[in-house]
């Protein structure tokens, strides 16, 4: 019974965060910036991801960099705490991180 409870629990977890994928809502190549924007966010009640490109992947060549990732249902939020609001920033095409 507890087993097809947990199968049950885990499978709408699944599905809630295919639902609501990560989306990148700011990068830079200065860490003491995107450790602010993180705090801001977190702040804010937003969880927000840090990945840190290798230097071989990210301009200019050579120097590492890295990426703020939200979740899809916060991006219009976290978008507006980080100043970066707009209908521009806001509309653009989405593609799914890889996790």
């Amino acid at each position: 019974m507890f087993d097809g409870i947990r199968r049950a629990v885990s499978f709408l977890r699944r599905r809630r965060v295919e639902e609501d994928p990560l989306v990148k809502v700011a990068g830079t190549i200065h860490q003491v910036e995107v450790d602010v924007w993180q705090t801001a966010l977190e702040r804010q009640g937003i969880k927000a991801t840090v990945r840190e490109l290798a230097p071989e992947a990210s301009p200019p060549v050579g120097r590492p960099s890295w990426e703020v990732w939200v979740r899809l249902s916060d991006e219009t939020r976290a978008r507006l705490i980080l100043g970066l609001s707009g209908r521009s920033a806001i509309r653009l095409p989405r593609h799914k991180a890889e996790e």
